[in-house]
């Protein structure tokens, strides 16, 4: 039973999206969004921080924990398992960036409304 789920486990999709689109996009820097996030309303941007999920929370953060938040509904096509695969772990995301949207609570730099690509790294 146990090398059962252990071989599940492994087996975990870590990689969605459609990748090429990340030959079309250059990754942005945290410092640059965080100056002026609405230089960045509405287009789409590839970012990499720690994902967070907890109790109304769904966020990308970077080192400093400064976050973008991540709309739930971006992840239908992710598997419950391969969700939780994601939390606490470093990711690579693509998606459109909406800077007047702050998450919950307004505690954030925006949000990603759709993502189009996400690895787990």
């Amino acid at each position: 039973m146990c090398f059962v789920f252990l071989l599940s486990s492994c087996l975990l999709k870590e990689e969605f999206g459609n990748r090429a689109l990340l030959e079309e996009k250059q990754e942005v820097e945290w410092n640059r969004l965080i100056d002026n996030p609405a230089n960045y309303h509405n287009d789409t941007i590839l970012i990499r921080g720690k994902y967070k999920s907890y109790f109304e929370n769904s966020t990308v953060i970077n080192s400093d924990s400064l976050g973008i938040w991540i709309e739930l509904g971006s992840w239908n096509k992710i598997g419950l398992k391969e969700y939780e695969n994601l939390i606490d772990k470093n990711i690579l995301v693509l998606g459109k960036f909406n800077s007047v949207s702050k998450g919950h609570l307004g505690q954030h730099l925006g949000t990603i409304t759709d993502i189009y690509y996400l690895k787990k790294e």
